[in-house]
């Protein structure tokens, strides 16, 4: 974990640790939440300038009618 979040990558920690497979690594790299929180903030959605901002949910009729017919 700390070497992740010191941005190394995770297929250089399944190489040093001698791993065959990604997956064995990643079972092992918990990524925490202010990490999560962090890489959430600089990603800027398609369309969108600046920051993420949270979407607020908004109830969709025409959706959940098309939901419920599936």
């Amino acid at each position: 974990m700390h070497l992740l979040q010191a941005g190394v990558e995770l297929n250089l920690i399944r190489s040093w640790l001698g791993h065959v497979s990604l997956e064995t690594t990643q079972r092992y790299a918990e990524i925490d939440l202010a990490q999560k929180r962090r890489a959430l903030d600089v990603v800027t959605p398609l369309g969108k300038p600046g920051r993420r901002q949270r979407a607020t949910w908004q109830r969709k009729e025409s959706i959940l009618a098309w939901l419920e017919q599936l």
